[in-house]
């Protein structure tokens, strides 16, 4: 395989979801090619620190107790600024 034909490839491999002929072909490629192997190395180190920083899904409730604090925050402030005059 070329540069080329392996390029759109790369991140599928990085994330191990080829089909075994797939797979063989770019390992023998990337074995071979610098530039390839760097951005295959690359690619593995950037999905392993988006992995690290992976935060979890709010609760199903978040987001109404948040618009309702906000709510609540705006209400309050725009009281407070009428006190003020």
């Amino acid at each position: 395989m070329t540069c080329g034909e392996v390029q759109p490839f790369i991140e599928d491999y990085a994330d191990n979801s080829l089909d075994e002929h797939r797979k063989e072909q770019l390992k023998e490629h990337i074995d071979i090619c610098p530039d390839c192997r760097g951005d295959f190395d690359s690619s593995v180190q950037l999905k392993a620190l988006l992995k690290a920083f992976a935060t979890e899904e709010p609760k199903c409730d978040y987001f109404e107790k948040a618009t309702a604090l906000i709510i609540a925050k705006i209400s309050g402030d725009s009281h407070q600024s009428k006190e003020a005059h």
